[in-house]
């Protein structure tokens, strides 16, 4: 290797390193925001049939955080007693004020065939444990995404 080379190669190495050390003291130093909470409220059928049906379900979204998030989307899985049932995401933007709360409209499809097998398997107990996760995709930032999961209990 020549000695222009060697320069060169520590030169690029060296702005590498400052690199990366910027963006972690960025990071460091940039606000933490914290996931916020995901709730299911209500359930609509939209139609469909049992091995593919359509739902619409309300979520009531809490932020946690002292400042407003601008959501572009919010991803949802629901598990019903920790098998999967049905996933979907929200159609539009939407801002999510500090320390406040929204509801919002999530489209999911749904395997309901193996729904109300779940279903029938507890009907004894008429309750059902679920939990509902998934991402909050930012529209801004450095952190573009927060991950999210609720679980309860669903009494019928």
């Amino acid at each position: 290797m020549s000695p222009t080379s060697r320069v060169a190669a520590r030169a690029l190495l060296g702005t590498a390193a400052l690199a990366a050390l910027l963006l972690a003291a960025c990071a460091a130093l940039g606000p933490h925001l914290v996931a916020p909470t995901v709730q299911v409220t209500a359930v609509r059928l939209e139609g469909g049939s049992l091995a593919r049906e359509l739902l619409q379900l309300t979520a009531h979204i809490v932020n946690p955080n002292d400042r407003a998030i601008a959501i572009d989307r919010l991803t949802a899985d629901v598990d019903l007693a920790a098998m999967p049932f049905a996933t979907g995401a929200t159609d539009a933007a939407f801002i999510l004020p500090a320390n406040g709360s929204y509801d919002v409209l999530l489209n999911v499809t749904a395997n309901m065939g193996n729904g109300l097998i779940l279903l029938a398997g507890h009907a004894q107990h008429r309750t059902i444990h679920y939990r509902i996760h998934g991402e909050v995709h930012l529209q801004r930032g450095i952190v573009r995404t927060l991950h999210y999961s609720h679980e309860g209990d669903l009494h019928f």
